[in-house]
This record gives structure tokens, sequence and C-alpha cells, in this order.
């Protein structure tokens, strides 16, 4: 005759403690993952690499060269050179037609106040140059006052 074995539920303290440790461990994943890094994060301080810019050099320079020829208009206003701070450069493709838009946003040092509504303003600009080195479009970044 054989002999059956019957089922042991575990006590309440064993469950009790399995959970505390389960807890336990979700904390310190949560707490790992919070303290780690960002992926492909560059580490601040000396170490830090800095990427090699010359090509932004020739892009500034390139979209300078093409205000400075009077092609930036803002609601009739030609804005010279002086008036311009860029501050980011911005490289798109289109991976179907393998298009390359290549854009300059740039914040204006003096604020220009919108024709028909004075209580608006642009404060910033981003152009998109074209292959040839001219301005292609311009779009406005419109503020409240």
């Amino acid at each position: 005759m054989r002999s059956a074995r019957i089922a042991r539920t575990p006590s309440l303290r064993r469950v009790a403690a399995q959970q505390r440790v389960s807890r336990l461990v979700a904390s310190l994943a949560v707490a790992i993952a919070l303290l780690s890094p960002p992926a492909g994060a560059v580490p601040a301080g000396s170490s830090a690499v800095t990427p090699d810019c010359a090509w932004s050099d020739d892009v500034i320079g390139r979209f300078l060269r093409s205000v400075e020829r009077g092609e930036l208009t803002v609601f009739g206003k030609t804005v010279q050179t002086d008036q311009l701070r860029p501050v980011r450069i911005e490289y798109a493709f289109e991976l179907g037609s393998r298009a390359q838009t290549i854009s300059v946003h740039a914040e204006l040092v003096s604020e220009i106040p919108l024709p028909r509504d004075d209580r608006m303003v642009v404060r910033s600009l981003e152009v998109v140059m074209g292959r040839d080195g001219h301005i292609a479009e311009t779009r406005a970044h419109v503020t409240a006052r």
C-alpha cells in the first residue's frame, strides 16, 4: 500500500518572509535602474568626450553669408547678422528619399513685433538651408509679449 503525500501549505511566517524578500529585490532593482546612467550617456567632467563639430562652423558660416546677402526677411523686414545669435543646427534625413535637410535655429537679439498684433513678437527663427547655401525657408517662432 502506498502512502499518499499530503500537500503542505507553507506557514504564514514563511509566506511573509518571501514577500519581504520579493519587495526588497524589487526595490533594489528600481534603485539600480534610477542610479544607472542612461544608455549612450556621456559622463560629465574632464573625461567627457567632446564631438568634433568643425562642420558646424561651415554651416553657420554659410548661414551668416546668406543673411549678409539679405536673404533673411521676417514680415517684410530684413534681418542683419548682428541681430542673430545662432544656437542650434539640426540635420534631418528622409529615409524614403535620402533627402537631407539642414536647419539653423537662431535667437533674435531684439524681438520683432508682428505687423498686425502688437501683443505678439518673434523671438527666434528656424532657417532651412538649401544645398546651394541659400535660405530655402524661414520659420518664425511667435510668442506673446
